[in-house]
């Protein structure tokens, strides 16, 4: 989680982030700017999106089943407005468009499989169900192919910044590499690479089981502001890297994107004036009680 930030996690299914960008505390006055998350969540939270109160984007993919995706989507889908899978053999799924059979919707595995496509992996190996968006690699599927991620910046502001985090498994099962790398655009222009990959075994194991191959985190600075309106992409690119035969299955989880936005104006002056307060123990405020409070005549 990036510094200054601050979440809880209830049931797995919600993500409470509070950034405080700026607090003056002196007497009675704190100045605070809190925001929370917006998180996927089988489709019933908009994940597609920065907007003003939710700057912070969590994809867990713990209700995904494997189902496809749609832009309205259904139990067990993904938003293909937010996600889409390129390069396989059943076709081209443009972000907005609809999937729900073949390549793009093989199910929920533990891992072992060996048809091409798109996944709901369970990568805890036994433990309790920790799903994660997958993909098995075959001659016509996903070699080369890439998992992107789409967030339009809708704050009202531009946004000066963008920090990603994310967790990278394979399922070390075959006996040829495969090799991963991100990248990041905005709105339709070309893809810009981190110079970063990953490689999963070339050698099969014996017992194969999900392990972790990166845990990562990334930031994007603009060299100019992604405006309001404008749009920021990351793709995860699979392709072959060595060995021959079969293929490892990859999966991504908890894949992450946070707006970092400039601190509004109006918060210079109050902090300003805050300093005139007579000093006092410190107490937090929350978004729910944040209110003006007066400071107290001498």
């Amino acid at each position: 989680m990036p510094a200054g930030f601050l979440g809880t996690r209830n049931n797995d299914q919600e993500v409470n982030i509070m950034r405080i960008d700026q607090v003056a505390t002196k007497a009675c006055a704190i100045i605070a700017i809190v925001t929370t998350t917006t998180i996927w969540s089988n489709g019933a939270v908009r994940a597609d999106a920065f907007r003003e109160g939710s700057l912070t984007i969590v994809h867990d993919f713990e209700g995904f089943t494997g189902a496809g995706f749609a832009p309205t989507p259904g139990p067990g889908q993904l938003d293909s407005d937010a996600i889409i899978v390129e390069g396989l053999s059943d076709g081209v799924l443009p972000f907005g468009g609809a999937a729900g059979t073949g390549d793009f919707a093989r199910g929920a595995s533990a891992g072992g499989v060996t048809t091409g496509g798109v996944y709901a992996f369970d990568v805890s190996n036994g433990g309790p169900v920790n799903r994660a968006l997958g993909v098995q690699p075959i001659g016509s599927d996903f070699t080369p192919g890439g998992v992107t991620f789409r967030v339009r910046n809708l704050t009202g502001h531009d946004v000066v910044e963008i920090v990603s985090s994310f967790r990278i498994y394979a399922y070390n099962d075959a006996g040829r590499a495969g090799a991963i790398v991100w990248a990041h655009a905005r709105d339709d222009g070309p893809f810009t690479d981190f110079g970063e990959s990953v490689l999963s075994p070339e050698t099969a194991a014996a017992d194969p089981t999900w392990s972790v191959l990166i845990e990562h985190r990334v930031s994007i600075p603009f060299d100019s502001p992604l405006p309001d309106g404008a749009a920021f992409s990351f793709r995860f690119r699979g392709d072959d890297a060595s060995g021959t035969g079969s293929r490892d299955e990859f999966a991504f989880d908890d894949v992450t994107f946070t707006a970092i936005v400039p601190e509004p104006a109006s918060v210079a002056p109050l902090a300003v004036a805050a300093l005139w307060c007579r000093p006092r123990r410190r107490r937090s405020m929350l978004a729910s009680d944040r209110s003006n409070a007066s400071c107290p005549h001498p």
